[in-house]
């Protein structure tokens, strides 16, 4: 029997508009194209808040501010905590700012992955100097912090190690296999990086990334620098971890004073009580 994958969006399946289900379809044959034939991925978004004003309820509200990312985080922290009851092995949370990520990691004792940390550790394995395009100026910041924080300041051009460009101008027309306008403002973006000293870059974005992955775009044109798709490089380091666990027991730390340390069960109880609590009071 293979390995099942819990893949959670940080936003509802609505939440792109008219484009959703072309966006959802698109990253749905990505995974299909990149996990083993037994490995059954299920797609699941955040839910939908009723009380949510008009003019906020579609993209890109809240994640693409730090100062609220919080408010989705607790969103997605309580879709994915019963994942391991539920019988998934692992857990891949399809956002460049790998929102809930540490926190939902010491709470499951199954892998967790997300986009960009998955992304960044393959493209050290592929160059020397990396860099990191951002699907939008608005997240650059946040992204230079998990640099800082992950340990990949080093293994990143020194000037400006994330960079930016709109992806929403061309996204959906590469799902539909027409990615010519997404390449082309991709690549002013990279080649910036490029000049700076950057061999390989690093795709900040759970759907850029399958949008020219699916196009058979790896890596920079004229260049040869490889592009790291941190969906597709999330969704293969979640199922070699679940390998592992099931073959060999090797899973994450859970030193006591670590940053993973798993609460006793009955306070991780009352946590996800409260959560709930919150959540359903939230939504009356």
């Amino acid at each position: 029997m293979g390995l099942k994958i819990l893949m959670h969006e940080s936003v509802h399946d609505e939440e792109m508009g008219a484009d959703s289900k072309v966006i959802w379809d698109g990253v749905m044959r990505l995974a299909k194209r990149v996990t083993r034939p037994d490995t059954v991925v299920t797609h699941r978004h955040v839910k939908k808040d009723p009380h949510t004003p008009e003019s906020l309820r579609n993209w890109p509200w809240p994640l693409t501010w730090s100062c609220v990312q919080p408010l989705r985080e607790v969103d997605i922290v309580n879709g994915i905590i019963r994942a391991e009851e539920e019988g998934f092995d692992a857990v891949v949370i399809n956002c460049a700012l790998d929102p809930g990520l540490h926190r939902a990691r010491g709470l499951l004792q199954i892998p967790v992955m997300s986009v960009t940390e998955s992304a960044l550790m393959v493209a050290q394995l592929l160059g020397r100097k990396l860099a990191v395009v951002a699907p939008s100026a608005t997240i650059v910041a946040a992204l230079e912090e998990s640099l800082h924080f992950l340990g990949f300041e080093e293994r990143a051009i020194k000037h400006r190690p994330v960079r930016h460009f709109e992806m929403i101008f061309g996204l959906t027309d590469a799902f539909k296999g027409k990615p010519e306008q997404l390449i082309d403002n991709f690549e002013k973006a990279a080649w910036e990086a490029i000049q700076d000293g950057a061999d390989v870059i690093v795709l900040a974005c759970g759907w850029l990334g399958p949008a020219l992955s699916l196009n058979g775009y790896v890596e920079i044109r004229d260049a040869h620098v490889p592009v790291v798709d941190g969906t597709a490089a999330a969704l293969k380091l979640a199922e070699t971890l679940a390998d592992l666990q099931k073959s060999i027991g090797l899973k994450r730390t859970n030193l006591p004073n670590g940053f993973y340390c798993t609460p006793p069960k009955e306070i991780l109880d009352e946590a996800c009580r409260k959560l709930n609590g919150a959540l359903a009071q939230s939504s009356k």
